[in-house]
């Protein structure tokens, strides 16, 4: 066992951790994103995927995961 200083500076390590990884973005948000990058775009259907999730995770400053930009744009146009 005995291992008392790894579990000590994994813990500080897990508190430290919020401030190196962006905050996750809100459904809500990543709506409004969706919302104003099919404006910006004149994206008419899921064709535009590929343009549409380039603009999103510009706008997203990492905070948007792709897949569920993904997933919002599918059931966008479905």
């Amino acid at each position: 066992g005995g291992r008392a200083d790894l579990v000590a500076q994994t813990k500080l390590e897990i508190t430290q951790l919020p401030r190196y990884v962006p905050a996750s973005m809100s459904e809500e948000e990543l709506s409004r994103l969706v919302d104003e990058a099919i404006k910006e775009t004149n994206a008419q259907s899921i064709k535009d995927m590929g343009r549409l999730t380039g603009v999103i995770m510009k706008k997203s400053a990492g905070r948007a995961d792709g897949n569920l930009v993904r997933l919002a744009l599918t059931k966008r146009f479905s």
